[in-house]
């Protein structure tokens, strides 16, 4: 499962800048809530309007020359009929190293490279399936379980596929259970009892947001 990250190579750094990066992921980070309708069509807020493509800036300041991003973890869950049908999402807004670092391996041919080389972020998905669960094991105050089994929507990626071509990270399968209370929802992991994303949710919808993090490449 791939919210438990493994190491990522990547390779030579060019001296190449780009001067409107910073409109680029703006003018990026603003597409994001509308390309994708499952996010957008529910009838909660789209947790997409929320990701600070910036969060990382003044931390990768400290670390000059090395690869990185700042990374989300988003899905959205809808019931359609008797049954919930999910997306979820690994979003990686790439800093200054790592858009140098692809802009030279994209100018030596590597098209995967491209938006990210161009400062846009990139993206992996995949298409949930989900069981639920009558009974509830770690949380007490949740309302919902769901027995999840992902399968990676290669159409719908766009990161480069190093970061997700071990079979682990194309499917993986988890149990959440949710709470549900007053417009707002709360995933924890079962396995854990650790809360791991916060969002809305109606009685037809639930979305949830990681929490920002750093990752150095």
């Amino acid at each position: 499962m791939i919210k438990y990250l493994y190491p990522i190579v990547l390779y030579a750094c060019s001296s190449k800048t780009s001067n409107n990066q910073d409109d680029q992921v703006i003018l990026d980070q603003d597409s994001l809530s509308d390309q994708d309708p499952f996010f957008s069509d529910s009838d909660l807020p789209n947790i997409m309007d929320e990701l600070d493509p910036t969060y990382c800036d003044a931390t990768a300041a400290e670390y000059p020359n090395v690869p990185g991003a700042t990374s989300y973890f988003v899905g959205s869950y809808i019931q359609s009929d008797t049954e919930w049908i999910g997306r979820e999402k690994w979003i990686l807004f790439p800093n200054e190293s790592w858009q140098n670092a692809a802009y030279q391996q994209w100018i030596d041919g590597d098209e995967e490279m491209a938006d990210i080389a161009q400062g846009y972020p990139c993206e992996i998905s995949w298409d949930m399936r989900v069981e639920e669960l009558e009974e509830l094991e770690t949380c007490l105050a949740c309302t919902l379980a769901f027995y999840v089994q992902a399968d990676i929507s290669t159409s719908s990626t766009s990161c480069p596929q190093g970061l997700w071509s071990d079979p682990a990270e194309q499917n993986w399968e988890t149990i959440y259970e949710i709470a549900n209370a007053n417009g707002s929802s709360i995933f924890y992991f079962r396995s854990n009892g650790n809360p791991f994303g916060w969002g809305y949710a109606s009685d037809q919808a639930l979305n949830f947001l990681s929490e920002p993090s750093c990752k150095w490449f």
